[in-house]
């Protein structure tokens, strides 16, 4: 990851399996701006927030970087955080470079091991600005020098981790390689990945909500899972994605997991048809309690085009 020094929000906190959730929800309670970190060993995982909101994640290791869905990064750091403790970092940044932070995951070389001291940077830099360049310069060597570029616009100058001027910039490159890599393909793999996770979310937070309103109504509500997973069980024959025993879907203590893998839009329409029909079931002698939860129901399943009856 780039050496830019940004304001600290938190730094060098150790954080286990057992934590580090907490510590996420945090900040993303505060409503900051920014990126986590969270080093493990050889790796680094990074959470980018923009005002509380997860919009995307990566993880860098000495073997490359990849970007990846923030669901799929806390299973990660769950996982590798039973085995080993880590340290937690986390820092502020101005909300148009988070996405352009988040693009070095997949960002993909344009020109690469450009001799600075050959490079006229104010020159590249309009031919940039003329493309509708959407990326970053990036100079490795006695200093580091990185030049944000958002569809032709500057977004960010910075040498050896400080916000800098052209003209520092192009002083300092001129002992570098420098590379130039286009974070367009990063941006749309990360609007694919944060659409769905909206999905993914509209779920889990539906199936909290009505097992809260269960829980609340009848003081627990654990024989509620037991009736969801039959109902689950039953509606398969249509979804195999259903079926409790694949694993695919969790339901334990009115948490819903989906596995990462899973595309949501095949599971939609038959997760609310079988959340309904089992609700129907466990709650058909508390008729109050169940137009509650079937208005929640069909509402969150209306905003998703799904019609139950």
């Amino acid at each position: 990851m780039f050496r830019i020094k940004f304001p600290v929000i938190r730094e060098g906190v150790s954080v286990s399996y057992k934590n580090f959730q907490k510590e996420i929800t945090g900040l993303e309670e505060a409503k900051r701006t920014g990126f986590i970190r969270i080093t493990v060993g050889n790796s680094r995982y990074y959470l980018f927030l923009d005002n509380g909101f997860s919009v995307g994640a990566g993880v860098e290791s000495d073997v490359g970087r990849r970007l990846e869905s923030p669901s799929a990064v806390m299973e990660d750091l769950e996982r590798s955080l039973k085995m080993e403790k880590g340290v937690m970092d986390a820092y502020e940044v101005h909300p148009e470079l988070v996405h352009q932070l988040l693009g070095y995951f997949a960002a993909k070389p344009v020109s690469d091991d450009l001799p600075g001291e050959l490079l006229k940077l104010p020159e590249l830099i309009k031919r940039l600005q003329t493309a509708s360049f959407t990326g970053f310069i990036w100079g490795q060597g006695k200093s580091e020098v990185v030049i944000f570029l958002s569809f032709g616009e500057i977004s960010g100058i910075f040498v050896d981790g400080k916000a800098a001027t052209i003209a520092q910039a192009s002083e300092a490159i001129r002992e570098c390689k420098v590379s130039v890599q286009n974070t367009e393909r990063a941006l749309d793999a990360e609007s694919a990945i944060f659409s769905r996770e909206m999905r993914v979310r509209s779920l889990e937070e539906t199936y909290s909500k009505v097992y809260q309103l269960v829980h609340k109504a009848h003081s627990g509500a654990e024989g509620f899972e037991l009736v969801i997973r039959e109902a689950m069980m039953l509606h398969s024959s249509d979804c195999p994605l259903l079926n409790p025993f694949l694993g695919l879907l969790d339901l334990r203590g009115g948490r819903l997991r989906i596995d990462p893998g899973i595309d949501p839009d095949e599971l939609v329409a038959p997760f609310y048809k079988a959340l309904y029909a089992g609700a129907k079931a466990y709650l058909s002698d508390d008729p109050a309690t169940l137009r509650e939860v079937l208005s929640t129901i069909s509402e969150r399943a209306n905003e998703a085009g799904v019609i139950l009856r």
